[in-house]
């Protein structure tokens, strides 16, 4: 048997679908002994907001972008919608309700079925104490999967221990943050195979560091499941949380196409190139298109890295018009743009 094969199998049939709610979110500490219990640790590790957003390098030259999108009411509670966009994985959601108790995970409407057999879990509870201790998980479920290619489902054990280790200075791409929450989450899933008598065993140790005001800044994950184990660092490298941002720096056009005075098909594309990465909605909204009559010629939009393709779907008939990008324009933190760019060109709708 190809154990590195099954460790992967295994990893993403079970570890990783969990993960995708504890690695970015951590465990969480709370309740203390004695009469009076030792005082929590200080700082707002966990700030949540519509509008924030983080952006993480998981290695290879990969981003890994997450950002709260709005609100939700679950079981009378409002919660915060959380996207995490993977270059591979693509997207997934996640709720979030926080409060002063605790900051709990919900499983959403037709999200994973081996999420929401788990239900809702409590990621971080407060107080934060160094050197609590709590059991997270502990549950057999069915994995809705066939491992070992028998035509059968497995089912698994799934057993999540979290440890407040302390505050600790962490180093990220975009910064240094003292006084940040380590926090330690051992995940422990059985797969109990049908075609045989066996048990695949994945143990997935998630340390997570969150920097106050800030959120999670780093993690290390280390997964070893029948004597192979593969490391993963994903680390911060952009954030807007509240009024704090890494990038204060006011995007521009560095080019548009066609230039100004210039000329394009009637089937031809609008094009602008920004100097980094922007907020594609705020880029949507801030372009517009408008004939010599001061018509507003409406538009369809795509985006490839900082370049934006703008296109009429009727195509556009001979004559002159003023392109412009307003200052709404934003970049993902927030940043609008330096200054308007207001060009004209002419559409030739006839000849080759």
């Amino acid at each position: 048997m190809d154990t590195r094969n099954w460790m992967l199998r295994c990893r993403h049939g079970a570890a990783v679908v969990l993960l995708a709610g504890l690695a970015a979110c951590g465990g969480g500490g709370g309740g203390g002994g004695g009469s009076e219990p030792p005082a929590g640790l200080a700082g707002n590790f966990f700030p949540l907001a519509v509008g924030d957003r983080w952006v993480y390098d998981i290695g290879s030259g990969a981003a890994l972008t997450v950002r709260a999108s709005g609100t939700r009411t679950v079981d009378g509670q409002t919660g915060i919608v959380v996207l995490t966009e993977d270059p591979t994985d693509g997207s997934a959601e996640s709720v979030y309700i926080v409060t002063a108790a605790a900051v709990r995970q919900v499983p959403t409407l037709g999200g994973d079925p081996l999420v929401s057999a788990i239900g809702p879990l409590d990621v971080m509870r407060f107080p934060l104490v160094a050197g609590d201790r709590w059991t997270q998980i502990d549950k057999t479920l069915d994995t809705g999967m066939d491992f070992d290619g028998d035509g059968r489902l497995e089912r698994a054990t799934v057993h999540s221990e979290v440890q407040v280790i302390g505050l600790e200075t962490v180093t990220t791409p975009v910064a240094t943050f003292t006084g940040s929450l380590h926090q330690r989450t051992t995940l422990t899933v059985g797969v109990m195979l049908t075609s045989m008598p066996q048990t695949i065993t994945v143990v997935t140790t998630v340390d997570d560091w969150y920097a106050p005001d800030i959120g999670p800044v780093r993690t290390t994950l280390l997964i070893t499941s029948q004597g192979v184990s593969e490391t993963q660092t994903v680390a911060l490298t952009a954030y807007r949380v509240g009024t704090l941002r890494s990038d204060e720096v006011a995007p521009t056009v560095l080019a548009v196409t066609p230039a100004d005075g210039g000329t394009m098909r009637a089937d031809g594309h609008l094009v602008v190139n920004f100097s980094e990465a922007m907020d594609f909605g705020s880029v949507a909204a801030a372009v517009t298109l408008t004939t010599t009559g001061g018509q507003p010629v409406p538009l369809s939009v795509s985006a490839q890295g900082n370049s934006y393709s703008f296109h009429s779907s009727g195509g556009l008939a001979t004559g002159r018009y003023t392109a412009r990008v307003a200052t709404g324009a934003a970049d993902l933190f927030g940043n609008p743009l330096a200054q308007a760019t207001t060009w004209t060109f002419d559409i030739v709708a006839t000849g080759p």
